[in-house]
């Protein structure tokens, strides 16, 4: 009896096929080796840690807020800003939750925290530019330019593409 030939291997998929790469269309127990380079753009993974900064620079900012106010209640100061400083901390975390989890679906190539984000830079645009013309440090100045970096890299067609469907439908 002759030896018998190894079956044919499985068609390669096509590109941009119905299950895109690692989908149906694979063959059961072959592994899929992608390179996340080709997958994601530069742009996109400079974005994503841009926002993940802002969130920790803006959790750190809640955390400085409460020892502030803190001190002052030590000192007998500051009685009347407890409801300020309380509002400000709550809206400090929030944001920087939405920056944070933003973040992390950016680099995971998703469509809806491209509006949020970029709302977001578009305020600390503003709020970084007001406090440079009113005396505070100049290191105010790096705030405006990461807001500018990340807003600019959100609109660039590679990010764009990047946190889209190949249909056109959008991200998911």
């Amino acid at each position: 009896m002759p030896p018998r030939a190894a079956p044919p291997p499985p068609p390669p998929a096509a590109p941009g096929g119905p299950s895109g790469p690692g989908g149906a269309d694979r063959a059961p127990g072959r592994r899929l080796l992608v390179d996340l380079r080709q997958v994601r753009p530069r742009a996109l993974a400079v974005v994503a840690t841009g926002v993940l900064l802002e969130a920790v620079l803006l959790a750190g900012l809640a955390v400085l807020l409460v020892v502030d106010l803190g001190r002052g209640l030590a000192a007998g100061q500051g009685q009347g800003s407890i409801g300020a400083v309380v509002f400000l901390v709550v809206l400090a975390l929030g944001v920087a939750a939405l920056l944070w989890r933003g973040s992390l679906a950016l680099a995971d190539g998703q469509r809806w925290p491209r509006g949020p984000v970029l709302m977001i830079q578009v305020l600390l645009v503003i709020v970084s530019t007001g406090w440079a013309t009113s005396g505070a440090p100049p290191a105010v100045l790096l705030l405006t330019a990461l807001a500018l970096v990340v807003g600019a890299g959100l609109l660039t067609p590679s990010v764009v593409a990047a946190t889209t469907d190949d249909d056109g439908r959008g991200g998911r």
